[in-house]
């Protein structure tokens, strides 16, 4: 009976989200971004913040003394990219779901984080969710919404469909499976886990926005290289040789086709 009450007492304090954010010399957008979790009126008790600073010290440190309460996590030490560090950010949580709202992201509004905790309570066994996300293409152009859901899978496959990381939450268990993110697929491990996680089951869609994504970045600086590694990832996943997708491109209709050109040209 004594064991029975701790286990219950253990699984009652896990937090139900872990929020992982990755800065590097970014004070400015981490700020943005831990005002944005801070000032949630809901959910901020069943929320783990977890910072991965690759460059502590400043700035950054003040922030982060600033903000982080006991139960969160600072990992202050240099990365090997940002997906190195999202890696250890997640390994680092204590969540039974993790996002990754890296600096310079925000929640849509000061509800969104409990919008977000009423759909994984009401799916405690999901293994992945999705909301609807808003991007801000840096502040180079009017936001607009990212095509997040429904998810269709064979349309994120084929990048028709946009992705994003920071309005998807991945169960644990389903991130120790996947292993995290894949760094040796360049900067489109995000697109690459999104693809795994769909072929394992669908996504409990949350039919909101909770997210404003900042954008810009190497997705915007290296556009152009994004068909290629997609084209990679999908050889790598779906074992298909050069000429398979070479075929699958030839023969994909020609609308689909421009929309992936269109998103390689940022526009």
């Amino acid at each position: 009976m004594i064991k029975t009450f701790n286990q219950l007492t253990q699984r009652l304090e896990r937090p139900l989200l872990s929020i992982v954010t990755v800065t590097h010399n970014d004070s400015e957008g981490l700020r943005e971004t831990l005002e944005s979790i801070f000032t949630q009126r809901r959910g901020l008790n069943r929320t783990q913040v977890v910072v991965v600073n690759a460059s502590p010290g400043g700035p950054s440190t003040q922030l982060t003394n600033q903000f982080l309460r006991r139960r969160d996590t600072v990992i202050a030490e240099p990365d090997e990219g940002i997906y190195d560090g999202m890696n250890k950010g997640w390994r680092s949580s204590s969540g039974r779901f993790v996002q990754f709202l890296n600096s310079g992201d925000t929640f849509f509004d000061n509800s969104s984080l409990g919008v977000i905790t009423d759909a994984l309570t009401s799916h405690p066994g999901a293994r992945w969710a999705i909301g609807r996300a808003m991007h801000q293409f840096g502040g180079a152009k009017a936001p607009s919404e990212m095509h997040t859901i429904p998810h269709v899978w064979w349309r994120h496959a084929m990048g028709i469909d946009g992705h994003c990381h920071q309005s998807t939450l991945f169960s644990r268990e389903l991130l120790e499976v996947m292993d995290g993110y894949d760094e040796t697929v360049g900067f489109v491990a995000d697109f690459d886990l999104i693809l795994r996680c769909g072929l394992v089951s669908p996504p409990v869609e949350i039919d909101s926005f909770v997210v404003k994504y900042e954008g810009g970045g190497l997705s915007l600086n290296r556009r152009e290289e994004i068909p290629g590694l997609l084209r990679a990832v999908r050889a790598k996943r779906l074992g298909l040789s050069d000429e398979a997708l070479e075929i699958e491109w030839q023969l994909m209709p020609e609308h689909q086709r421009k929309i992936i050109e269109d998103q390689s040209r940022g526009n």
